[in-house]
């Protein structure tokens, strides 16, 4: 198996892909990942990272739209 790169790096809202705009380290251990959420409706939704098939825990994120 080939090591993850990152354009294997998958940021998913509500299960539908996310646009992303940024992904990287900004200082000791934290990274900073910029996103266009897909055009989903208001409310709680699921977001998860995916990296070569692993995907991290899931948060819940709330959708609104201005």
């Amino acid at each position: 198996m080939s090591p993850a790169t990152p354009n294997d790096l998958r940021i998913l809202v509500g299960g539908s892909p996310a646009t992303i705009e940024f992904a990287g380290l900004v200082g000791n251990g934290l990274y900073q990942f910029n996103i266009i959420v897909p055009n989903l409706p208001d409310g709680e939704h699921s977001l998860a990272g995916e990296i070569g098939g692993v995907r991290t825990q899931t948060l819940r994120l709330v959708v609104r739209r201005p």
